[in-house]
């Protein structure tokens, strides 16, 4: 009877542990405020699945650009972010200036707009730091998530120091695969290749490099995973599980919030950029270990790629 009391006390002690327990995870999911990062670079390698990481992201309030091949990108001075009260200010008065006064330089401009600006009645000067403090609030925060790939005109460290991201993304898959992507890619060729080779470059400088490392398989095969890294990016567990559902938006949305919230968007008219669009709910399928690449495939992997390939047959040795 004695055994049976301890029992029973043990069982409500342990219903009460686990009630507490949800209470507490509604509790923080009630509280938690996304401090996700602003601006967001993912660097990866063609036929990497890439896109569908930069799908998650537009699925909240992102600019997602896809950057081609070769290219650098816009200055990042030209894509969304917080403004300052002298900045909003400066952008109701620049153009009226600089027609009014064409023989002035562009420091001068800026110090003419810095002079007008501490010259505004107290009142419209508030009015200014308002605006500056609505802009940094969540709701109204836009992220600029950049998809850079591995090629021999810009490199991985040269994307960094150009866009000076908040958070650095390494985004991998299978070498193997990869290469077997390739070899059915009637476009490829040498060159594309070697670009492997930068991708086991970044790998092995990932701790240097890079914030957090994704990979492929794991978006695909292990969601739970994919979101853990992506809260420890800022983001609350309901956006996250929003961004890994890929619903809330459509292909034209993401165009469309691109052209709304970035003018440099709307100005170049994608001629060098794209949206990539939802690919729809991830499923989980056996197909993507049971379709492994073959002995030849490998072998050029692990000649190109003998760190990721290293890694990987740790990891995954199934794949």
């Amino acid at each position: 009877m004695r055994r049976m009391l301890v029992g029973l006390l043990l069982l409500q002690a342990a219903i009460a542990s686990g009630r507490a327990s949800r209470e507490q995870q509604v509790t923080a999911e009630l509280r938690c405020e996304d401090e996700f990062p602003r601006r967001v670079l993912i660097y990866s390698a063609q036929k990497t699945g890439a896109s569908l990481i930069v799908d998650a992201f537009g699925q909240e309030r992102a600019i997602t650009l896809d950057l081609y091949l070769g290219k650098m990108g816009p200055s990042p001075n030209v894509l969304p972010g917080p403004t300052s009260a002298i900045h909003l200010f400066a952008n109701d008065v620049h153009s009226s200036l600089v027609e009014s006064q064409p023989q002035m330089g562009r420091e001068e401009i800026m110090k003419m707009i810095g002079d007008k600006f501490a010259g505004l009645p107290a009142s419209r000067q508030a009015a200014y730091r308002a605006q500056e403090v609505a802009s940094k609030r969540p709701e109204n925060q836009v992220m600029t998530v950049v998809k850079a790939m591995t090629n021999s005109a810009v490199l991985g460290w040269q994307y960094v120091s150009h866009f000076k991201p908040d958070v650095r993304v390494l985004f991998l898959r299978h070498p193997a695969h990869l290469v077997k992507a390739l070899k059915l890619n009637p476009e490829s060729d040498k060159a594309s290749f070697k670009k492997l080779r930068q991708l086991d470059h970044a790998f092995a400088s990932r701790a240097r490099l890079f914030n957090t490392t994704i990979l492929y398989e794991e978006l695909v095969m292990d969601q739970p995973k994919v979101a853990l890294a992506l809260t420890h990016l800022g983001f609350c567990p309901s956006t996250v599980t929003r961004m890994l559902n890929f619903e809330t938006k459509s292909t034209q949305e993401m165009v469309d919030f691109n052209l709304a919230e970035c003018p440099w968007c709307e100005r170049t008219k994608f001629q060098e950029w794209d949206a990539k669009g939802s690919k729809g709910l991830v499923k989980l399928s056996s197909d993507f270990v049971d379709k492994r690449p073959g002995p030849t495939e490998r072998l050029l992997a692990a000649k190109i790629c003998p760190q990721l390939t290293k890694f990987y047959a740790e990891k995954y040795p199934k794949l």
